[in-house]
């Protein structure tokens, strides 16, 4: 998964659900938290924020919150982006090689018994389904 248009800040505040208040270039901006959970443990006023521009002049916000340094380690904190790396590395490790990938891969799939799985994995009669989770938060100590 690679990113484009990137670039860092200070986290400053979060303001709701959705906005943060980021430092960029001596300027405070407001952005789109792309994680609706608190991530108290993350967003420290302070820490080394990425932030990634949006290209979308009818946006409210210019840029997209995406990630934040803790004691050093970037921490990825979209949670939109988990069945995009799942998609890549199906694609990309091999292990389902035979899979035609347009018809292939879909996402947010609901099976017969109402279950969501966030990715199905198909290939004519076979089947693999996906719940690809994510934790943003850290654990003890960490």
């Amino acid at each position: 998964m690679h990113y484009e248009n990137v670039t860092t800040g200070i986290f400053r505040s979060r303001k709701n659900r959705f906005i943060a208040e980021i430092e960029l270039d001596g300027e405070v901006v407001l952005c789109h938290v792309k994680n609706t959970g608190r991530c108290r443990e993350l967003f420290i006023p302070g820490v080394k924020a990425v932030l990634q521009e949006s290209g979308n002049p009818n946006r409210k916000t210019r840029y997209d919150l995406i990630a934040v340094y803790k004691k050093g380690q970037l921490i990825n904190v979209d949670s939109q982006v988990t069945n995009t790396v799942v998609e890549e590395w199906v694609k990309e490790s091999g292990y389902f090689r035979n899979l035609r990938w347009k018809k292939s891969i879909h996402r947010s799939e609901r099976c017969n018994t109402g279950r969501e799985w966030d990715s199905k994995i198909s290939r004519c009669a076979d089947t693999a389904r996906c719940e690809a989770c994510r934790r943003t938060g850290c654990l003890p100590g960490g």
